[in-house]
């Protein structure tokens, strides 16, 4: 790696409004790959913002098509998620072939005389860091001065001359944006941070950089329909892994819906199991437009599924609105709308997900 600290000031490229927010895993990284393959085509169909001359576009639709979701006895703090593939010590999208991800275990950096100078070397090259820091030492974090709270944050530029860091993450005003943080406030957030949780991803730091594949990333139908499938028959996708990894305490598909409404009955504080499933419609959404554009579709299938699609997305984005509301108001009556809503989405959803494999047949 190039040393070369001349450089006073750097700031990687971020895009701070990506599709999917739910978790600082897919934010963070697609703040970084959609911002280098943006083309922000506002008049395309599916727009999107992502660019075509490198297949971002394919490589997007043919992912976050699956869900899956923790069983009754599980104690993950994920409690429904987008199947994503190959997970490596917890750390997920690694098939993300647009982003080269290295890790070091912490302990290395505590034993470097200067750690700032490895997040500047590192930003040098292009790389963000995305790292477990104790948001009491954070400005413009909810636990900031009050208390001790490990989360991922990005870091993707510094400033020496004003000594300050650049953090993506999610802040006070409950969602993600940028911020500052002093060179020695990031020390104290970092030292802090090492705590024995007993998941050995909290103890390590991942450098990210983008990479544009050596090869176009092709379309191929058949793994979206693979995907659809598993979605509507609630199949095991990890099993398509199985020469590598294998997960079995999980629901999967269809299966997830059960499992939010308990979700939310018992602990409806948490609106990410919510925002998650509006994004899951949203996406399904721009998928939609994208496979017409790409001519799977007549104009009657398009806008039959279109206008389903549109349907469920507004259906959940209801709902979530509706579980923020009833952390206010406190209205029972509110959680039993909710649960019926649930039922739709199921119900349509099937609906939906069966005539797109049937069209795409």
């Amino acid at each position: 790696m190039n040393r070369n600290l001349n450089c006073d000031t750097k700031i990687l490229p971020l895009n701070t409004t990506p599709i999917i927010t739910s978790y600082t895993h897919h934010a963070f990284l697609l703040a970084i790959t959609t911002d280098h393959n943006s083309n922000q085509d506002k008049n395309s169909l599916s727009f999107t913002g992502l660019h075509k001359e490198n297949g971002y576009e394919n490589w997007f639709f043919s992912n976050f098509i699956q869900m899956h979701t923790q069983t009754e006895n599980s104690d993950t703090d994920l409690p429904i998620d987008f199947f994503t593939g190959y997970t490596r010590m917890s750390y997920r999208n690694l098939c993300n072939p647009f982003l080269i991800i290295n890790s070091i275990d912490k302990d290395l950096l505590f034993n470097l005389s200067n750690p700032i100078s490895f997040f500047i070397n590192y930003i040098n090259e292009g790389f963000y860091i995305d790292i477990i820091l104790d948001e009491y030492y954070i400005p413009n974090r909810a636990a900031y001065n009050k208390k001790n709270y490990e989360h991922q944050n990005l870091v993707y530029g510094y400033d020496k001359e004003q000594g300050i860091f650049y953090l993506y993450g999610f802040t006070d005003k409950r969602f993600f944006n940028t911020s500052t943080i002093s060179f020695q406030q990031l020390c104290h957030a970092l030292y802090h941070s090492y705590v024995m949780t007993g998941n050995y991803y909290d103890e390590l730091i991942f450098m990210v950089k983008y990479q544009s594949p050596a090869k176009y990333f092709n379309l191929n139908i058949n793994v979206i329909y693979s995907f659809l499938e598993d979605y509507l028959y609630s199949r095991n996708s990890y099993l398509r892994l199985d020469f590598c990894q294998m997960k079995e305490d999980r629901k999967y598909g269809m299966d997830v819906y059960n499992r939010i409404t308990n979700m939310i009955k018992k602990n409806p504080k948490d609106i990410r199991p919510l925002h998650l499933l509006w994004e899951h419609k949203n996406c399904m959404v721009k998928r939609i437009n994208f496979l017409y554009q790409q001519h799977f579709f007549s104009e009657d299938q398009y806008e039959y599924l279109l206008n389903i699609s549109k349907s469920l997305e507004a259906l959940a984005l209801q709902s979530r609105n509706r579980l923020m509301k009833y952390n206010i108001d406190l209205k029972d009556n509110i959680i039993d709308l909710i649960s019926n809503n649930m039922k739709i989405i199921k119900h349509t959803d099937k609906e939906l997900v069966y005539n797109m494999l049937k069209y795409l047949k």
